[in-house]
């Protein structure tokens, strides 16, 4: 029963996991793909200088770009502009009090994903190459967006195609496991979580030595908890999956509604 465990468009991030995952037994597959948004937003569009003229607040955009031209200055490349703006924006914004009066300023510039959106556009239309520009243009472009459609405003409409990689672990292939010995991370937890729910599965079968199905549907949920925290296990929209492959792997067998360990 293959699950995926990880998906990130950081690559080496996403092999690092799978190292750690193979380490401990599991069998690993990683795929590589092409992902894709569809960005359809408003904005108003046009040089610093001419909306700092139509009154346009523009303090927030000058703070990036005095990121951006420290960023820049470094030579950095475009693989880690992203991790670092981020960082330094945030960096920024705990030192600035008066953030602290705009709850709508701080909402959007903690949605990175917005952030970095607003970023790519500002150094596409501003033709800046990370990596090989180390100027920006006395007066460059913006693209402020805008919540709805107004009268200077311009509908935008971009695609963005990035790439993707992805860890797929064959769940039954660490069964043996005791995750009380490898390392807590993430995904450890997640897979401890799915097998768990497994062996209860199997357990209650082996314990009543034939199974019914509609009966084993209440063990595909259940809860840890320890003093300060509940962890919630839910396995029922994918019960039948986990029916199916411990079949398939030959360790139950099943027939109708009825269930029990395979012996032979």
């Amino acid at each position: 029963m293959w699950l995926k465990i990880a998906s990130s468009s950081d690559k080496e991030e996403v092999l690092e996991i799978a190292s750690r995952l193979r380490k401990i037994g599991a069998r690993v597959e990683v795929k590589e793909w092409i992902e894709w948004d569809l960005d359809e937003i408003f904005a108003i569009r046009g040089r610093m200088s001419e909306l700092k003229s139509r009154g346009i607040d523009l303090s927030e955009w000058e703070k990036r770009i005095e990121i951006i031209k420290d960023l820049l200055k470094e030579d950095i490349s475009k693989e880690k502009f992203e991790t670092e703006f981020i960082r330094r924006i945030f960096l920024d914004l705990r030192s600035d009090e008066s953030v602290e009066n705009s709850h709508d300023l701080f909402e959007k510039l903690t949605n990175k994903r917005l952030i970095m959106r607003e970023i790519e556009n500002f150094l596409t239309i501003n033709k800046i190459k990370l990596g090989e520009t180390s100027e920006i243009p006395d007066d460059p472009e913006l693209i402020i967006e805008t919540e709805e459609a107004g009268e200077n405003t311009r509908e935008i409409i971009k695609v963005s195609f990035y790439p993707v990689t992805e860890i797929y672990v064959d769940v039954l292939s660490i069964m043996g496991v005791d995750f009380k010995k490898v390392s807590v991370d993430f995904e450890e937890i997640v897979l401890a979580a799915i097998l768990e729910i497994i062996g209860e599965i199997l357990s209650e079968i082996e314990k009543k030595g034939l199974g019914d199905l509609d009966n084993l549907l209440e063990f595909s949920s259940g809860v840890i908890m320890s003093k300060s925290w509940d962890f919630v296990i839910d396995c029922s929209e994918i019960f039948e999956n986990i029916i199916r492959s411990l079949e398939k792997s030959g360790i139950l067998r099943v027939s109708g509604k009825k269930v029990k360990l395979r012996r032979d």
